[in-house]
C-alpha cells in the first residue's frame, strides 16, 4: 500500500486545503507540510495536488514563498544548473550572479505562493 503524501480537506463552498508532506525539520524533528487554499472545483485541487507533488518529486522547493532569491539560486544552481553544464560555464554563472544580481536582489524575499513559474 503507497504511503499518503498529499490530502484535499474542503474547507466551504468550492475552497479546499491541498496539503503536501515535505519531509521533517532537521532541527525539531517534526514533519513539514506545504499547504495552499484552491477556490474551484474539486478537480482544479487534484490537478493543483498532482502539479505539487510532481514538482516535489523533481527535487523542486514547493515552499518558495519564504526563502530569498539568493536562496533560491543557489537552489538552482545545484539542481538545474550544476547537472547540464559545463564546469566552465558553471563557472561563468556563479561570476555573473555574485557581481550583478545578487549584490542588488539578492536579500529580497520572494513572493511566490505558488508551485507555477511567475510567467505562466
Amino acid at each position: 500500500m503507497a504511503r499518503k503524501v498529499g490530502q484535499i480537506v474542503r474547507r466551504c463552498a468550492r475552497t479546499w486545503l491541498v496539503r503536501v508532506y515535505n519531509g521533517r525539520d532537521p532541527e525539531t524533528k517534526k514533519r513539514k507540510y506545504v499547504n495552499q487554499t484552491i477556490r474551484g472545483g474539486l478537480r482544479d485541487a487534484q490537478a493543483h495536488l498532482n502539479k505539487m507533488l510532481g514538482e516535489r518529486d523533481r527535487g523542486r522547493n514547493l515552499d518558495s514563498s519564504k526563502q530569498t532569491l539568493n536562496q533560491y539560486l543557489d537552489r538552482w544552481l545545484k539542481v538545474c544548473a550544476e547537472p547540464r553544464l559545463r564546469a566552465k560555464c558553471l563557472q561563468d554563472y556563479e561570476g555573473l550572479l555574485r557581481r550583478y544580481v545578487r549584490p542588488q536582489l539578492g536579500t529580497y524575499q520572494m513572493n511566490t505562493g505558488s508551485v507555477e513559474p511567475w510567467w505562466l
